[in-house]
């Protein structure tokens, strides 16, 4: 069975407008991630120096569990962060 013209095009309509909200979410996560890894020592808004290094840790796991940072990232600055307790 074939579609229409103006089913396909409707359907690309809707898979446009879905990706786009996809990317405005990507961009978000991105921006997000962007502020919170201040304390990797970039530039940026995110509580970085100067901050609890528990409180780091927390951050870091929440990130973790998001899926934004590995399980190797997290390893890796939680054991540079407990060098500071």
């Amino acid at each position: 069975m074939s579609k229409e013209p103006q089913d396909l095009g409707r359907i690309a309509r809707e898979i446009g407008e879905d990706l786009a909200k996809l990317w405005e979410q990507a961009t978000q996560i991105l921006a997000d991630t962007a502020r919170d890894l201040g304390m990797w020592g970039g530039r940026g808004g995110g509580g970085g120096r100067g901050e609890d290094p528990l409180k780091q840790l927390e951050r870091l796991a929440d990130l973790r569990d998001k899926g934004v940072i590995t399980e190797a990232e997290f390893q890796a600055k939680k054991t540079e962060l407990l060098t500071k307790v």
